[in-house]
């Protein structure tokens, strides 16, 4: 049986977060698209489990629902020029939609890059976020690699891993999830949502205590190698922080591990 979105986030001790801090998230759940046989089934539930352990956790939740690529990067410079930015010691950026290598689809027919996201939110366009952690989860397929087919276009990616060094400076202190490893599809359950973001609220639930969140993400890694399901796991990208970040830090009390849930991802985003 799945995890409900109620079980997700039982055990986490809100009054451990940090309280001279306001923290903030911006989440973009695109469901709805252009073409009906596109509509992500069950993708309502990965949204309401997420907010659920965001605010737990202390987060505001800047929450959006079927943008279009324009309005989607949109909503990150507006994001960006939030004016509790300065309080806050970090915030998380959660998007769900589908996707391609190195792009996010808006509910029309076009797409936005993912490096816009670190773009908007750089020590550049975004100084308010300079030396925070900036933590990235995207819910979204990676572009499928056929065999006998070329590759999906990767969006000058051999350019962008060109310039990485140089621009490394202005995108320190991020990290980012994705859902799935590259060339790869992302699969939820029409019903429970999916496995990747019930992971991450397991994960989150039981070990931000004693975790910071580069080993959070690992931990989520690992449910999925020990769930038999390797050939969906997640990758880490993109880790510039300079130093561990705890979700809440100073708690002594360690949650207890909620019943597994025994959902698993059998429907195709």
């Amino acid at each position: 049986m799945a995890m409900s979105t109620n079980n997700m986030t039982r055990n986490i001790q809100a009054t451990n977060v940090p309280r001279r801090t306001k923290r903030v998230a911006l989440l973009i759940n695109n469901m709805h698209f252009y073409d009906p046989a596109l509509t992500r089934h069950g993708a309502d539930k990965d949204e309401q489990g997420m907010v659920n352990l965001l605010h737990t956790l202390g987060y505001e939740v800047d929450r959006h629902r079927n943008l279009p690529a324009q309005k989607m990067d949109e909503a990150l410079k507006s994001f960006a020029r939030r004016p509790t930015l300065p309080l806050t010691d970090s915030v998380f950026v959660v998007v769900m939609s589908h996707g391609g290598m190195g792009t996010i689809c808006g509910t029309g027919s076009h797409r936005i890059e993912i490096d816009r996201i670190y773009e908007r939110l750089n020590s550049r366009n975004c100084p308010a976020l300079k030396d925070k952690p900036k933590i990235v989860i995207i819910q979204a397929s990676r572009g499928v690699l056929i065999p006998g087919r070329p590759p999906v276009p990767i969006d000058n990616m051999r350019a962008r891993s060109v310039n990485q060094a140089a621009r490394l400076h202005t995108e320190k202190d991020f990290i980012t999830l994705h859902c799935s490893a590259p060339h790869m599809a992302a699969y939820k359950h029409p019903a429970y949502g999916s496995f990747f973001i019930q992971s991450i609220a397991e994960v989150f639930n039981t070990r931000c205590v004693q975790d910071p969140i580069d080993e959070l993400f690992k931990k989520v890694m690992q449910r999925f190698h020990v769930s038999g399901m390797q050939q969906l796991m997640p990758s880490v990208e993109l880790h510039t922080l300079t130093k561990p970040f705890y979700l809440l830090p100073g708690n002594t009390q360690v949650p207890t591990r909620p019943e597994d849930p025994r959902g698993r991802p059998d429907a195709l985003r």
